[in-house]
């Protein structure tokens, strides 16, 4: 899945604008599933997309990672760049972690102008980590957490062979 805010990628949102008006197309982010051309989406959609697909891949015991695409600010026709502002999220108390993992990403993609939403080949208990851009610098953020993968291990150090006698 990749969800990019149109406001750094004009020329990829250009097809499919549904209003008409490059005011409001600025606002809109284009989600994609697999190598899909993808739709025009209001935050609040494109919030309810990353949402559903982490529930639905996590709840199927995948594990996935997210990436951020750096893009930069972008002016059309020397007029400044117009991106959404955040609406405020919502208190946590009590919250779904899915859905603190889906706003995570949102305010990913208003940052850096785009993500990817992979599936991880990992064996640890983050079932939605956010990478780093330093490659150096470790596995990145868990963003989701949960039990580790049935028929995993801790790690015990090498085990003594068993002798049959």
């Amino acid at each position: 899945m990749t969800v990019t805010l149109c406001a750094r990628d004009s020329a990829g949102c250009a097809t499919g604008d549904r209003s008409g008006s490059s005011e409001t197309a600025t606002l809109d982010y284009r989600v994609a599933f697999g190598t899909g051309i993808g739709t025009l989406r209001s935050r609040e959609q494109a919030l309810a997309d990353l949402y559903r697909e982490i529930r639905d891949r996590t709840g199927f015991g995948t594990r996935l990672v997210a990436a951020g695409h750096h893009l930069e600010k972008r002016a059309r026709d020397g007029a400044p760049s117009v991106e959404p502002s955040a609406p405020p999220r919502p208190p946590s108390e009590g919250q779904d972690p899915v859905v603190e993992a889906a706003f995570d990403l949102m305010e990913t993609v208003d940052a850096e102008g785009r993500i990817t939403l992979d599936r991880a080949h990992s064996a640890s208990n983050c079932k939605l980590s956010l990478a780093t851009r330093d490659l150096d610098a470790g596995p990145g953020r868990c963003l989701l957490k949960g039990p580790p993968r049935p028929g995993l291990h801790d790690d015990e150090g090498p085990r003594e062979p068993v002798r049959k006698n």
